[in-house]
């Protein structure tokens, strides 16, 4: 698989060369297995990045306003004499950096491009995969300000991948599909009428964890039964389990469509596969309880509040909650309605 990020910096190293020292632009070439050709392209005044994707013979030229498009990039066609494909017009889709953009962010997205192109069978799907990965993008800048999450959300997604591989051992690839966080719904899980909530902490003190609507620990706001699963970790620079890791360990594990879903359900959540290298924060987990809430657990839900309050976060004393505990063979036994199949 081609490292578009490496190649860029490798371009910028070339301009130190004694020999490149008069030109304006610097570029590397590369031709996919599919025939596909990529050039990447450095201007030498401000580092400009540049990706350019050749048109396939007889393909019809998309307009301009049809590509995906955000603050930050810019489109073109143009010409390119430099790398000629036999038949071939030599005809690109050039894809720029705008003035002000980020260049670590377009080296992830002319990575992405890359890679997603890498996939497809033939030429004449390029147009299509590239118009579909640009509007992934697009979706994903909507709902994300950072390419690299925070070190909370790293927390949190850490967590949520613990529970999804327990529930991938007992109802298979199938259970990535219960996996609902990374849609920004209510609840991290939903299983057949039921719901998980997840919460993780690293905190020293484990007894509270924080919760974040008055809707997650509300009984009634499910079909069936709803749980919350809390997991206590430890979380180091030198030592644990990274996100890469425990997301390869998943990824490894299931099949298609499932692995494609798992993918495209991390890209919702914030984890970008090509920023791996830049997840080195490990988790260690210590322990973890699950708890069933009911209607006298103790939470704050719509029915307690006054007209005109919402969106109300709290702390919940965990050592207020033990007579609920739960015991997550009996969590999968509700799950399967009665049925134990696995434990783990």
């Amino acid at each position: 698989m081609s490292n578009a990020i490496k190649i860029y910096q490798e371009i910028i190293a070339d301009f130190k060369k004694a020999e490149n020292s008069s030109l304006t632009v610097l570029n590397r070439s590369i031709l996919l297995k599919n025939k596909i050709r990529i050039v990447y392209i450095v201007a030498a005044k401000d580092h400009q990045r540049i990706i350019a994707v050749m048109l396939p013979k007889d393909c019809t030229k998309e307009p301009l306003s049809r590509f995906p498009k955000w603050h930050g990039i810019e489109f073109a066609y143009d010409h390119i004499t430099e790398y000629q494909n036999p038949n071939s017009e030599n005809e690109y889709i050039i894809i720029s950096q705008s003035k002000d953009y980020d260049s670590g962010i377009f080296e992830i997205i002319a990575n992405d491009i890359t890679d997603q192109l890498e996939k497809i069978s033939t030429q004449k799907k390029m147009i299509s995969c590239l118009s579909d990965t640009l509007s992934k993008w697009k979706k994903f800048f909507a709902l994300n300000s950072d390419v690299i999450m925070s070190e909370q959300l790293q927390e949190g997604l850490y967590g949520e991948l613990l529970v999804l591989q327990k529930l991938i051992f007992n109802f298979g690839d199938e259970a990535v599909s219960y996996w609902s966080g990374a849609d920004k719904e209510t609840h991290d899980f939903y299983v057949n009428g039921s719901a998980i909530e997840v919460k993780t902490t690293s905190a020293k003190s484990n007894e509270k964890i924080r919760i974040s609507s008055e809707h997650q620990l509300n009984p009634k706001d499910v079909e069936n039964t709803l749980f919350l699963y809390v997991n206590m970790v430890r979380k180091s620079r030198s030592d644990g389990t990274t996100l890469p890791e425990i997301i390869k360990s998943i990824h490894s594990g299931i099949s298609e469509p499932y692995r494609s879903l798992f993918e495209e359900k991390l890209f919702k959540y914030g984890y970008i596969s090509s920023c791996e290298e830049r997840y080195t924060l490990g988790f260690h987990l210590r322990s973890y309880q699950t708890y069933k809430v009911e209607d006298t657990f103790p939470n704050i839900v719509p029915d307690n509040l006054d007209n005109g309050i919402s969106e109300v976060t709290y702390s919940l004393d965990l050592n207020a909650c033990s007579d609920f505990v739960i015991e997550w063979s009996d969590i999968i036994n509700t799950l399967k309605g009665g049925i134990l199949i696995g434990e783990s």
